[in-house]
Formats: C-alpha cells, sequence, structure tokens
C-alpha cells in the first residue's frame, strides 16, 4: 500500500508534473532545464527531495532496485541525461541519489 502512494504522490502532484515535464528527455538541457537548475525553485527541490527519498529506500532495502526500476527508470534517465541537473545532484548534496545515479551508469 505504501509503494502506490509512493507512486501516486509522484504522478499526481502538479508541481512535481512541471518539474518531470522541464526535464523529459528529449528536452536534454534545454534554456528551461538552465532555468530550473539556477533558479533553484521549490518544486525543483521537492522533485529532488522525492528521489533522494527514493534512493534511501533503495539502500535501506525497503524498496528492491528492480522496484525502482520499474517505477522511475525514465525519470532517473531524464535526471542521468541532463548535465547541468546532473551536476547540481552531486554538487548539492544529494548523496543517495548521486550514488544511485552514479550505480545506475556503471551497470550500463
Amino acid at each position: 500500500k505504501w509503494l502506490a502512494g509512493l507512486y501516486e504522490k509522484f504522478y499526481e502532484r502538479s508541481d512535481l508534473k512541471r518539474v518531470r515535464e522541464v526535464l523529459d528527455c528529449e528536452a536534454g538541457d534545454s534554456p528551461s532545464v538552465s532555468a530550473l537548475v539556477r533558479d533553484e525553485p521549490a518544486e525543483f527541490s521537492d522533485y529532488l527531495n522525492f528521489f533522494e527519498f527514493v534512493a534511501v529506500l533503495g539502500k535501506s532495502g525497503q524498496l528492491r532496485k528492480q522496484e525502482i526500476e520499474d517505477l522511475f527508470r525514465y525519470y532517473l534517465d531524464c535526471l542521468e541525461n541532463c548535465r547541468a541537473v546532473r551536476n547540481y545532484i552531486a554538487e548539492k548534496g544529494y548523496e543517495q541519489l548521486d550514488r544511485l545515479l552514479r550505480e545506475r551508469a556503471m551497470e550500463k
């Protein structure tokens, strides 16, 4: 049940949806992505904090790696593919999300 709640939180919150749309993999490092990183709006922090939480759940064994991939693969790929966002994650203290993305990159 809590996994369904996690899914709903990510896919139903309109503020997270706006960030998802900006970070869509098709956009790459677009001007919209650059503005998101530069301006650091609250919904961007919420989005990254959501994935930091997912990474913590994965590290603690409460979420299996395959569950994370099944639910969020596309959006994690988008985070990896936007260089400005990837650098932001590494530099701004999202240690668990950074670790998760590095591990995913090594497995490819």
